[in-house]
């Protein structure tokens, strides 16, 4: 998944994934736990089958980026 820092929301990525992607280093792999408000709250997500309040696990591999001036 490609996204730009600070316009997450709009590719789909949690501000809780944002946030961790923000400290990883190019290579690092890290198992990040969400809480539901950095995720979807309150509200879930029906596209996903996320229910409401749920804290998110992912695997995050900061495969590359790129520093845009």
């Amino acid at each position: 998944m490609t996204f730009v820092v600070g316009e997450a929301g709009e590719a789909g990525v949690t501000a809780g994934i944002e946030q961790a992607v923000k400290k990883s280093k190019k290579g690092e792999k890290s198992k990040v736990i969400v809480k539901p408000k950095y995720a979807y709250g309150a509200e879930g997500n029906l596209q996903f089958g996320i229910p409401s309040d749920a804290s998110l696990e992912y695997e995050v591999e900061l495969k590359s980026f790129d520093l845009v001036r």
